[in-house]
C-alpha cells in the first residue's frame, strides 16, 4: 500500500512538472534547453531534437492524471496500471493501422543507476523479461555507434511468439537532462535511413 502511494506521489510530481515548469512550457524554452546541451551539434540536429522533445512532452501532458485528455490523435486508453508501471495506448492518425504506446514506469533507485540500466545494452538480458512460453526474449543487444555522450545508435533483436518471426529494431537513444525540474528525458526512436 505504501509503495502504491509512493508511485501516485511520483506521478503527481511528474504531472505538476509537465504542466507548470517554465523550462518546458513552450518550444522556445525547450530550444534553449536543447541548445545548451547540444552546443557543438549542427543547427538542423538541434531543431530535430527540439521538435522530438516538444512532441514527446505534448504526449506526456495529454496523459497527465487519470482523466486522459483528447489530443489531435485521440484520447489515451488505459491498458494496464500496476504498482510499477502504467501502459496506455491511442490510435494513430485516421486510416493508419498504427497505435502510439506510452509506458510510464517507476524505478526505486538513483537516476544514474536507472539511466545506466537503460543505456547499457549488454545488460538488457538481465532486466528485460525473458519468457520461454510464450517465447519472448532478447537475443542480441549491442551498440552500433556512439554519436555523442548523450546519444547512441543501438541494435536490439528479440524472439517473439509464433506466428511472428524474430524482430529487430535499430534504436536512436537520446537523453536530455532537466535537473532543475528533477527530470531526465530519454527519447527512443528508429532512426530515419536516407538512401542516395
Amino acid at each position: 500500500m505504501e509503495r502504491k502511494q509512493k508511485i501516485k506521489d511520483f506521478r503527481k510530481q511528474l504531472d505538476t512538472t509537465l504542466l507548470t515548469s517554465p523550462g518546458l512550457a513552450n518550444k522556445d524554452a525547450i530550444r534553449k534547453l536543447v541548445q545548451s546541451q547540444l552546443q557543438s551539434a549542427p543547427a538542423e540536429v538541434q531543431e530535430k531534437r527540439v521538435a522530438q522533445v516538444s512532441n514527446m512532452l505534448d504526449i506526456q501532458r495529454s496523459a497527465c492524471g487519470n482523466d486522459f485528455k483528447s489530443s489531435k490523435h485521440g484520447a489515451w486508453k488505459l491498458k494496464e496500471d500496476t504498482e510499477g508501471y502504467r501502459v496506455m495506448y491511442r490510435e494513430g492518425p485516421e486510416g493508419s493501422p498504427f497505435h502510439t504506446l506510452l509506458t510510464e514506469g517507476y524505478a526505486d533507485g538513483p537516476v544514474d543507476v536507472c539511466l545506466g540500466a537503460a543505456w547499457e545494452l549488454s545488460l538488457y538480458k538481465n532486466w528485460w523479461p525473458q519468457y520461454n512460453f510464450p517465447t519472448f526474449k532478447v537475443l542480441t543487444s549491442c551498440r552500433l555507434k556512439k554519436v555523442r555522450l548523450d546519444e547512441q545508435i543501438s541494435l536490439l533483436r528479440m524472439k517473439v511468439p509464433w506466428p511472428l518471426s524474430d524482430r529487430e529494431v535499430v534504436l536512436d537513444y537520446f537523453e536530455l537532462e532537466c535537473f532543475e525540474d528533477d527530470l531526465v528525458i530519454v527519447l527512443l526512436n528508429s532512426p530515419k535511413i536516407l538512401y542516395d
